[in-house]
């Protein structure tokens, strides 16, 4: 920005403050005061010059200069036309190295010039004796000069950047954070270090010049996290930067609007951070930070980008994914943390945080990465106004705006462009680990050699260096580095303040937490002096390498004790998690959902308890088709389904199978539950990308409500189970509510089933037989056997009445090998009348399906003599259209025999014509509602004839039908106008007479 750009009002500020400061140099060139030794001077200088032009950047915050020691030395010990000479010299070589604007660096430089005066005039108004140049540090009243001095300087430079903020970019000062707590701190710390660099420069000037380049070389060494964080890599999560992600997004939102694909931003914030690093310090949240960036490393993609932008700030850049898969992510990243335990250093302890969600979905559209920052920066915003664990989505915005708004105080610039970077899970093996640990320490191994190289090169010419003032000043160095790395105390003050917890409460937490270390360190300390003080320096040593020993000792042993703790403890939590949860969709088992429906039907509330019980529609399909593993995978992702569409409240549970349960507490209307069935068949009905394919199923539900809280939690689970066996019989993919009729009519059913086993034994069990009659020549060329049940209470029921529960039980295949057995031997003793007749036995898909029916069915025949040509197999259309590929392979078998086969109910089913034309059928037997309408019948008539088939028409009752069927050219009809069932003896004396016409008659 030029400075005409700037309003009139920050114009005239800048040149006041500009003139102001040339007045205040003038009126010093005509005062008779000392100066200060020309080597003293020009050393001062130089090392202000070095110091200032490299300053330490903290990623998100202010860079900070090692030069403020050096300014607060020189408003200490020189003159104030040699201070300002010194202000300038130093801002003008930073503006060399930095190319600022020539106004902004001069108004930094008039700036700093100017409360440097004031501060020297503050200083010398406290401390006036023993001469203008004289710093004498053994007196209290020249440290309250210097403490005085140094809050003038920090106090006036930040109020005078401030107002020319203010007033030249309209951002209001409680807007600015140039006032927050802990840059205060760090300029104070470091000000407050020139008080003893002006004692040692009078000392000895060679040795505090070069104080400058051990000083910046261990800030540089020890903040390596810091300078990490500059590149792409994050320090400490090693995932990316903010500054990356924002290059990434801008090019992923133009290949996304010219390819038409979706891009979708998260950005995650841990709840409860802060409250953690104040009650356990900052190892504890820097160990949770790094967890959890393994949690979203893990539960992302390969090819998406994860990134830490400042804090507890996360973001996950999602390429090619629309808002249900983001959605899908987000729910797996938000789930997987609030599950992990992080563990406590020094502690065994474990911390367990939720995160807070935004996301936003740009489909194509022209935007820019502001506006998808904004909208998920939104999004975060309002999960957090609501409590935090919770997921919230934003439409994307138009907005004017050319850059990611700042993150905490990060202002990022992305890059016009950048190189493509494939991204990879990131390793966290302990090999990894050991060599950024062996990098560290060469960092510091090296810098070290650096700083005590220059150090001693430089200073081993000069005779009459005091070596104690030396170690003075390379400890003053160390301590400097050390405490801007840990950053102790700004840190817990910033918290306190970010908590509204007062610091003496903050610090009484910690000491209390503490107190044994702080106790042993005492006794440490006064041990060492003791030992100095009777054996000199050699004893001191001694006695501080032993504590140093035993305190490593015992930490070793601790370290072990607490290690073995927790892995009993984890063994303890891994086998409580497995007896009451599922392994492979980590959802709650039976039993856990047994115990918390019992909590929820007797807890008092209002609100109404509620089971639904949820069932799969072809599961089994899936499973057979595609292989077990696509079952579970298939579990899975319904699973993750089914957690977006309840509450976070409810409670879920695989019983076993894909057979699922879900808990709903607390309902104001009874009709939430039907809601909630709803949405959860709606997601179901979705279909499912598995292992590259897209598998489509449904869900049959059954819901139980307990509005009066009089049922058992045993009942209300059965009555969801009936309901739900309720909807699957009334055509799957819907929800049935329990009415007291279902139990009445589930109790039938299981005395049904019961008897049903037992009807074979007990010779319960018959066949009728129905003729099936040539139309040409009224003879009987086949007879089809029946199944019917001479039940003992019930009388004669026909099959329609107990084959649906002999299916769905299973007890279908004992009922059709009795039943294949049984119609062989009448056929075979039918033969000797009638040659060649033919018996027609139905077979179920259930049947179909068991592998070992060739083998039973050529026993069979062996075992009756009956000839394979004699046997017609009846195969449901519904069977080739729900599994042709394994009705087709089975029939083939079948066809191998040389036994005949027929397609029924012809017509009622969905099989397509490429199917029948696979089929080795040589029969089509047309429903008797497929009778009623003549364009079937001529369409199942013309198409048997296109394959080679026989056509037979079932339910023909009159004789105006036999007659339309022969006009159309149909072969074949049964029907009780040819004649009802009948049991085998009355078939016998039938076919005996041997009377064409004697049925019809």
């Amino acid at each position: 920005m030029r400075f005409g750009d700037l309003p009139r009002a920050a114009q005239l500020y800048v040149a006041s403050i500009i003139g102001l400061t040339i007045g205040l140099i003038v009126l010093a060139t005509g005062q008779p005061t000392a100066h200060a030794p020309f080597e003293l001077f020009a050393l001062l200088v130089l090392a202000a010059a070095v110091a200032h032009s490299f300053p330490v950047a903290t990623p998100g915050k202010q860079a900070y200069h090692v030069s403020l020691p050096f300014f607060i030395a020189a408003i200490i010990l020189l003159a104030p036309l040699q201070l300002a000479v010194l202000m300038v010299v130093v801002h003008v070589a930073e503006r060399l190295r930095q190319r600022r604007s020539w106004f902004a660096q001069s108004f930094n430089a008039a700036a700093y010039t100017l409360t440097g005066l004031l501060a020297q005039a503050a200083y010398r108004a406290l401390w006036p004796a023993d001469g203008d140049l004289t710093a004498n540090l053994s007196q209290p009243a020249c440290l309250a000069a210097g403490l005085a001095a140094a809050i003038v300087f920090a106090l006036l430079n930040r109020a005078l950047v401030c107002v020319a903020i203010w007033l030249g970019n309209r951002i209001s000062p409680r807007n600015q954070n140039i006032f927050e707590l802990e840059g205060l701190l760090t300029d104070g710390v470091l000000l407050l270090m020139g008080l003893p660099l002006a004692h040692l420069a009078l000392v000895a000037p060679w040795a505090a010049a070069i104080c400058a380049a051990p000083l910046w070389l261990i800030h540089r060494v020890l903040d390596l996290p810091n300078v990490r964080a500059q590149s792409r890599q994050d320090g400490l999560t090693e995932l990316f930067t903010a500054p990356y992600l924002t290059e990434t997004c801008t090019r992923e939102i133009n290949r996304g609007r010219r390819f038409n694909r979706p891009v979708s931003l998260l950005l995650l914030d841990l709840d409860g951070l802060g409250a953690l690093n104040a009650a356990h310090g900052h190892q504890a949240g820097d160990a949770v930070l790094r967890g959890t960036a393994r949690t979203i490393a893990q539960a992302t993609r390969e090819y998406d980008l994860p990134a830490r932008l400042a804090g507890g700030l996360f973001a996950v850049l999602l390429p090619e994914t629309d808002l249900a898969r983001a959605q899908i992510v987000a729910e797996r990243i938000r789930r997987t943390t609030a599950e992990r335990r992080h563990e406590i250093p020094q502690s065994v302890d474990q911390a367990r945080l939720t995160v807070s969600i935004g996301g936003a979905v740009v489909d194509g559209q022209d935007a820019t990465a502001a506006q998808v920052f904004e909208a998920a920066n939104a999004a975060l915003a309002q999960a957090k106004r609501e409590g935090g664990n919770l997921i919230q989505f934003a439409a994307v915005q138009a907005a004017t705006l050319t850059a990611v708004p700042p993150v905490e105080g990060e202002t990022v610039d992305a890059p016009d462009t950048a190189p493509a970077v494939t991204v990879k899970p990131r390793s966290w093996s302990s090999r990894a680990l050991a060599s950024r640990r062996t990098a560290s320490l060469r960092s510091l191994v090296l810098g070290a050699a650096i700083a005590v190289g220059l150090l001693v090169g430089v200073v081993g010419s000069i005779a009459t260096l005091d070596w104690v003032m030396l170690g003075v000043m390379a400890s003053l160095a160390m301590l400097a580095g050390l405490t801007f790395y840990f950053k102790t105390l700004p840190v817990a003050v910033t918290l306190s303040t970010e908590l509204s917890r007062r610091p003496a409460g903050l610090w009484i937490v910690h000491v209390w937490r503490m107190w044994p270390q702080y106790v042993a360190l005492g006794a440490s300390g006064l041990l060492v002096a003791y030992a100095f003080s009777r054996f000199g320096a050699l004893g001191a040593i001694a006695m501080g390498a032993a504590a140093l020993l035993f305190r490593h000792l015992a930490g070793q042993y601790v370290d072990r004790t607490i290690e073995s703790v927790r892995h009993l403890r984890t063994a303890k939590e891994q086998l409580e998690h497995q007896a009451f949860h599922d392994p492979l969709t980590s959802l709650a088992n039976r039993a856990l959902f047994a115990e918390r429906l019992e909590h929820a039907m007797v807890r008092p509330t209002e609100g109404t308890v509620a089971v639904l019980f949820l069932d799969l529609d072809n599961f089994k399909s899936v499973n057979d088709t595609l292989g077990h593993a696509a079952g579970d995978a298939l579990l899975v992702s319904a699973t993750e389904r089914l957690l977006l569409c309840v509450r976070r409240e409810d409670t879920i549970a695989r019983l076993g199978g894909d057979e699922f349960t879900v808990l709903l507490e607390d309902m104001r209307d009874p009709s939430d539950a039907a809601r909630m069935a709803e949405r959860i068949g709606e997601a179901m009905r979705t279909p499912f990308e598995i292992h590259g394919q897209h598998v489509l199923i449904s869900s049959s539900i059954g819901i139980a409500l307990d509005t009066d809280r009089s049922h058992r939690p045993d009942d209300l689970m059965r009555e969801a189970d009936m309901a739900m066996y309720r909807a699957k019989s009334g055509g799957k993919s819907r929800y049935e509510i329990f009415d007291p009729g279902m139990g009445s009519r589930a109790i039938e059913r299981l005395e049904l089933e019961t008897e049903l086993r037992h009807a074979v034994l007990r010779g319960e069990l018959l066949l009728h037989y129905q003729p099936v009659v040539d139309l040409t020549s009224s003879n009987i060329d086949a007879v089809e056997a029946l199944l019917r049940w001479n039940h003992p209470r019930h009388g004669l029921l026909a099959a329609a009445e107990f084959l649906t529960v002999a299916e769905e039980t299973g007890i279908i295949r004992e009922l059709g090998v009795w039943a294949l057995d049984r119609a062989c031997r009448d056929a075979a003793s039918w033969q000797s009348a009638r040659p060649g007749l033919v018996v027609h036995v139905n077979l179920s898909p259930r049947e179909l399906d068991q592998p070992e029916l060739t083998t039973i069915i050529t026993n069979t025949l062996t075992a009756t003599g009956l000839p394979a040509s004699c046997l017609r197999l009846e195969i449901p259309e519904s069977a080739v259209a729900q599994n042709g590929e394994a009705t087709a392979t089975t029939l083939g078998a079948l066809d191998a025999l040389g036994v005949r086969l027929a397609l029924d109910d012809v017509g009622g089913g969905a099989s397509s014509l490429a199917w029948l034309s696979r089929l080795p059928v040589d029969v089509l037997k047309i429903g008797a509602e497929a009778v009623e309408s003549p364009s079937l019948v001529r369409a199942s008539v013309a198409l048997g004839n296109a394959l080679g088939m026989t056509v037979t028409a079932q339910g023909v009752d009159h004789a105006d039908q036999a007659a339309r069927l022969t006009a159309f050219g149909c072969q074949h009809a049964q029907g009780f106008l040819f004649g009802a069932p009948q049991p085998a003896p009355l078939i016998t004396r039938l076919l005996q007479r041997n009377e064409p016409t004697a049925i019809a008659a």
